[in-house]
């Protein structure tokens, strides 16, 4: 037992060492320091619209129209400009949550390497604890698989110390299902105590943003559902108990609207301002009409006039547009093309000088630039600049763009052929496991399409690939008695 509180105490320090200096190259610096830090940007120009000009406590960012983070990215630094204190433009607020980060970020006044620390060290914890769970229930191989998978994740990793997602908020719900799996057939009051908990859970992290809800609900059904398939309970508890979670749920996500409604006090109508948000993430009978309405209510000038040949208007109606067109079966299709799942040897990216990053963006997002034409455009920027590209730096991106998706998708076929092979409980077990990431990319539709470069393969860590990887490499069973 001694050395097992050891080894939990390693894995906190492991993970925060990780999760806040990033000590061990599992991404490059570039990728730590960067990756989405436009989402932090919306609680740091929050709180610096709030310290420096006097205005309310909303998420939001200053536009600075003297940096275009698209032709000159490497000039885009949000959290440099929150330590300089830099301001300009207009404050476009954020208003698609309740916003409780910056509420956060406030009570700790705006201390940015505090509030981090305190992320970093939170999720650390949360992932100790899971570990000693996971131990007691399976073994100690298959939670250092698991812990392993989530820790070095070229996804978690840069994102866990973000003031933004608070990345610990989306395993809580999973720990307390852990915890009190085996005891809810004992006592009723462990159920109506688990379900408490859960709520504020939910609560909190619809409060913070009601993206990828659906995966953090999914996720706290899987370790009961293990305990029960594993000692051949009753399936309609197991299902009560299962609807019971999907109603506090739905109550503690109602609960976080009804905030954000009351929140959005300058808005005329709250009420449509939230539905055509939600609209543009999930899915629409007319696409065309929920793009030109969301954007409208974005970008319409104040005497309601709404120029639909500037670029910025016709830019918004033509990504929503697209995004609700496609089926779900292509962005289901598209989330298996996952890119930067190899920790560590895709740490050294492509760094490009000022000039080839303006001419390959150029190449990218020009209009002007026929779409067939982009990729012979492509080849002559690779024959016009390779030599100065180095071989570790292209070992990354071979990596991370052509290695990554390839082990993806034969650790995805390993686990069906596992599936195909199992008996019928263990093929519900494996369902359930595949069910949060799959009804992100279904339910939000919209939301995964845009995002599914920036952040949708971060839900695959939530925890479906460690548990795949996981069960292909453990000695035993996954349902099998002790």
């Amino acid at each position: 037992m001694k050395h097992k509180k050891l080894f939990v105490y390693l894995i906190i320090l492991i993970s925060f060492l990780n999760f806040q200096y990033n000590l061990f190259n599992v991404v490059s610096e570039e990728r730590f320091n960067h990756f989405q830090v436009e989402s932090e940007q919306f609680v740091l120009d929050g709180y610096l619209n709030y310290t420096l000009n006097g205005g309310d406590l909303e998420l939001g960012h200053f536009n600075r129209p003297s940096i275009d983070m698209f032709s000159g990215g490497q000039d885009y630094r949000p959290r440099e400009w929150y330590v300089d204190q830099f301001i300009e433009g207009e404050f476009w607020k954020y208003k698609s949550n309740f916003g409780l980060q910056l509420k956060i970020f406030s009570f700790f006044n705006g201390n940015l390497y505090l509030v981090q620390s305190l992320a970093s060290i939170l999720l650390s914890i949360v992932l100790g604890i899971i570990f000693l769970f996971l131990e007691r229930i399976h073994s100690f191989k298959f939670a250092l698989i698991f812990l392993a998978c989530i820790i070095f994740s070229p996804w978690i990793t840069p994102i866990a110390r973000n003031s933004y997602f608070f990345i610990f908020s989306y395993f809580l719900p999973f720990l307390i299902s852990l915890y009190y799996s085996d005891k809810l057939n004992k006592s009723r009051l462990n159920l109506v105590i688990m379900l408490s908990v859960l709520y504020f859970i939910f609560l909190f992290k619809s409060l913070l943003g009601y993206d990828y809800v659906s995966v953090i609900v999914i996720t706290s059904l899987i370790p009961i559902t293990h305990y029960y398939l594993k000692n051949s309970f009753s399936k309609i508890l197991l299902f009560k108990h299962i609807s019971y979670i999907c109603f506090v749920s739905v109550l503690s996500f109602s609960t976080a609207l009804l905030m954000h409604y009351n929140s959005l006090e300058e808005e005329e109508d709250p009420l449509r301002w939230i539905y055509l948000t939600a609209e543009k993430r999930l899915s629409s009978s007319n696409p065309e009409k929920t793009a030109y309405d969301t954007c409208y209510e974005l970008w319409a000038d104040e005497d309601g006039s709404f120029n639909l040949a500037e670029k910025n208007n016709r830019d918004c109606i033509n990504e929503i547009s697209e995004s609700l067109s496609k089926s779900r079966i292509e962005v289901l299709a598209r989330s298996f093309i996952a890119r930067h799942m190899i920790p560590f040897l895709g740490s050294n990216e492509l760094k490009l000088t000022d000039k080839q990053d303006k001419d390959l963006k150029t190449i990218y997002y020009s209009e002007d630039i026929p779409f067939l034409s982009k990729g012979k455009e492509a080849l002559y920027y690779w024959y016009n600049n390779n030599k100065d590209f180095k071989f570790l730096q292209l070992f990354s991106v071979f990596i991370n763009f052509i290695l990554s998706p390839i082990l993806f998708l034969f650790i995805i076929v390993l686990y069906l052929y596992k599936f195909y092979r199992s008996n019928p409980n263990e093929k519900l077990f494996y369902s359930i496991i595949l069910l949060p990431p799959v009804s992100c990319f279904v339910l939000l539709k919209g939301f995964s399409y845009v995002t599914i470069y920036t952040m949708t393969y971060f839900i695959w860590y939530i925890p479906t690939i460690p548990y795949i990887v996981s069960i292909l490499l453990a000695d035993r069973p996954i349902l099998q008695k002790d």
